[in-house]
């Protein structure tokens, strides 16, 4: 959604940023791992960099020498860079793509359509978006692979200098300052795009596009809609463009950061930095390069998952790339990514945690239970705020409690399910539940499932939308169970006798997990993992994706995730994994995460984003 562009207006500011689609709201970020208990294993002196560009949930920089460093998601080998010279390195959505010093095109990373398969031609630069990949070629031709839905159209065979590429379209900038897009949906009839007008640079994000004239004004259209998009007034050297969300560089290197928005003239640009040389969006994150070389990125640190509390813990839950654990002493402990940023979390003496997307619930000592999370459904829009603070929650005493997530549910002392939603303060937020008495419960996007006191399986739809995702989901298998743990695509429940079955669209039949026992479980959006009756880890896969590849990193140790580590920081009592991470509860009371991932470099810091900004990326994720 963002494209390196050359800068015609000034050549000083070269700059690479990332396009990606998101595919799904349930495709979580990971980690970035910096070795056992969070501690940094960096060696020699910080790196100096020429230039930044953000992927999904990763970053690569081109490091001064012409060498580049990568770091992040790995689950992909995305963070895997290729040694040698190179001039330019763009990221897409798992994968990233750099130019040789002699014009070829080298990509690593995803390549399940070809976009990490260049074709072998001379470039002089590069665009990548979640599965495609475009560069203009020495002669000024714009040429693609990978996959796209580009369905009217064709690329310019001759005067392009820039090109990028989106889910659906791309865009290139010719050599006369003019541009020409092609693909689904693409319209550049907007009253910003006059005959005449000279242009020296171009972004796209997933459904709108931002172009900077010669005179250093900004324009940004929403390309479905074919609707002027608010934008800041003033003149600007640099521009930048993530899945919702737009960066300008302007005088003195500041960065100025905004959600373009058709109810509003001029955006309200949020100010993040000054003597930045360039800067790159993606949805997660934005970086820039200061003068000295170093990167100062705001957003979500990949790394942060792992910035493990020290102490002893009874309980832990993970999702996103965030963990709460409650002490010893009965408190919640949380650390990780920001969005949605930190805070609210409860006082008062608690026995159990859970996590979902955006909210979060404990169950007090007491039986109460307290949710907490990002507020943005308030019942008047008008005076509506986005914050991280206390949510509704039913009275009276539970035994256990899950959060999905727009709901969560629990389990009363007699056994009986109540499941609420976070949707709406101003109705009824009580949701359907089945009758009958439970002895365990586990919620996920709009399914929970329980077992049942004489230990069979129900699994049920809360909000009437099975239509929305398969039915083989709530297809349960036949047996006695003890424990489940419900997932967006399939679902894994512990037998009485300590066998695992496994369920859902992707796993066909019920599968049960090879003549291994188990103590816990805990599903991921596309892998298992449980604690096996020895105490150490196990995991397998429950979708059928391309992560047959995917490393977790135990200590300093790459472990593929479908085996088991040879050896773990102390025995296992408790699991709690992520899309490509996991964390886990020693029976000492220490608590280690890890996952698919690649350390930070030195020379790189990470900043939550400022407050304004948050609340602007929350306001357009949720839409109000």
């Amino acid at each position: 959604m963002s494209v390196w562009g050359r800068a015609l207006r000034s050549q000083a500011h070269r700059r690479n940023s990332v396009p990606w689609a998101l595919a799904a709201v349930l495709i979580f970020l990971g980690a970035c791992s910096n070795g056992a208990n969070g501690e940094s294993d960096e060696s020699g002196p910080a790196l100096s960099f020429a230039s930044v560009t953000v992927g999904r949930g990763f970053v690569c920089g081109l490091v001064n020498d012409g060498s580049i460093a990568c770091w992040g998601d790995n689950y992909a080998g995305q963070t895997d860079a290729p040694d040698g010279e190179f001039t330019e390195v763009v990221a897409g959505a798992s994968h990233a793509c750099a130019l040789e010093t002699g014009g070829s095109a080298v990509c690593w990373g995803s390549d399940n359509s070809g976009q990490a398969s260049p074709p072998d031609e001379n470039f002089v630069t590069l665009s990548t978006s979640g599965w495609t990949s475009c560069g203009v070629t020495a002669d000024t031709a714009v040429i693609c692979w990978g996959n796209s839905y580009y369905d009217r159209g064709a690329p310019p065979t001759e005067g392009a200098v820039a090109v990028d590429a989106d889910i659906d379209h791309a865009c290139a900038l010719g050599e006369n300052a003019t541009f020409s897009c092609w693909g689904g949906g693409v319209s550049i009839d907007d009253p910003f795009i006059d005959p005449g007008r000279r242009f020296g640079d171009i972004a796209l994000g997933e459904s709108f596009t931002c172009a900077l004239d010669e005179s250093g004004e900004v324009g940004c259209w929403d390309h479905y809609e074919q609707r002027s998009l608010s934008v800041p007034a003033g003149a600007f050297d640099q521009l930048s463009v993530g899945i919702e969300m737009a960066c300008v560089l302007g005088a003195g290197g500041t960065a100025s950061c905004w959600v373009p928005d058709s109810e509003q003239e001029v955006a309200e640009a949020v100010t993040f930095d000054t003597g930045l040389d360039s800067i790159s969006v993606s949805s997660s994150a934005v970086c820039g390069v200061r003068s000295s070389g170093d990167i100062i990125c705001w957003g979500d640190d990949p790394a942060a998952i792992l910035d493990v509390p020290d102490g002893e813990f009874t309980d832990v839950s993970s999702a996103d790339a965030r963990a709460c654990a409650v002490s010893a002493g009965g408190e919640i402990v949380c650390w990780g990514n920001q969005f949605p940023r930190q805070g609210g979390i409860p006082e008062g003496k608690f026995a159990g945690v859970s996590l979902g997307l955006w909210h979060n619930c404990g169950l007090r000592t007491d039986g109460t239970i307290a949710c907490w999370g990002l507020t943005f459904n308030a019942s008047d829009s008008a005076t509506s705020s986005i914050d991280i603070g206390e949510l509704w929650a039913p009275a009276g005493e539970f035994t256990a409690v899950s959060t999905g997530v727009h709901h969560a549910c629990g389990l009363r002392p007699d056994g009986a399910a109540t499941c609420w939603s976070f949707e709406e303060s101003s109705v009824d937020p009580y949701v359907e539940a089945p009758e009958g008495s439970f002895q365990a419960i586990s919620s996920t996007l709009n399914n929970s499932c329980g077992v049942r006191d004489d230990g069979s399986l129900v699994c049920w739809d809360i909000f009437g939308l099975s239509d929305e995702f398969p039915d083989p989901i709530l297809d349960v298998p036949a047996g006695k169970f003890s424990q489940v743990a419900a997932g967006f695509l399939g679902s894994c429940a512990l037998q009485t006798l300590g066998e695992v079955a496994c369920w859902g669209t992707f796993s066909g039949d019920t599968t049960a997990i090879g003549d291994q026992t188990f103590t816990d479980i805990s599903v991921s959006t596309g892998f298992a993992c449980g604690v096996q009756t020895d105490k150490q880890l196990a995991c397998w896969p429950i979708e059928d994706r391309e992560n047959d590849g995917l490393v977790l990193q135990v200590g300093t140790s790459n472990v593929g995730v479908f085996s088991p580590p040879e050896s773990m920081a102390g025995e296992l009592a408790q699991v709690s994994s992520g899309s490509t991470h996991v964390c886990a509860l020693f029976t000492d009371g220490t608590i280690d995460c890890w996952g698919a991932v690649t350390p930070a470099p030195g020379g790189v810091a990470f900043e939550p984003f400022p407050q304004a900004f948050a609340e602007q990326r929350a306001k357009a994720t949720f839409g109000f």
